[in-house]
């Protein structure tokens, strides 16, 4: 497993013209700024939530106004909620990676784990 990575980390450092202790501190530091990406994405992931329940409640009361006996407004919001929410989990998990363990984050990147 290292023979190969060293190879892979090699073949990489060769391409972009650096040594292949630069190209290792380039992809780690590479890890704060798919963080930073993966932490904004899942932000407005989570934001989007708040959204979809707010909307869903507004619809409620306006159903509730108009007497509608079919009350899907919150239940559509809770379900899109719900999409949401594990959409962020898709960024927030990955960020959280980067974030506490940048090598193994440059490690997954380069051997093609993600």
């Amino acid at each position: 497993m290292e023979e190969k990575l060293t190879i892979l980390i090699e073949k990489l450092a060769d391409q972009l013209g650096e040594t292949t202790e630069a190209t290792w501190g380039i992809l780690v530091a590479q890890a704060k700024i798919a963080a930073i990406t993966n932490f904004v994405a899942g932000g407005v992931f989570i934001l989007l939530a708040i959204v979809s329940i707010w909307l869903g409640y507004i619809v409620r009361r306006a159903e509730k106004a108009d007497n509608d006996t079919v009350k899907s407004g919150i239940g559509i919001g809770i379900l899109l909620a719900l999409t949401f929410l594990a959409l962020s989990l898709a960024f927030i998990i990955p960020a959280i990676t980067a974030t506490f363990n940048p090598e193994y984050w440059a490690l997954s990147k380069l051997i093609g784990l993600d």
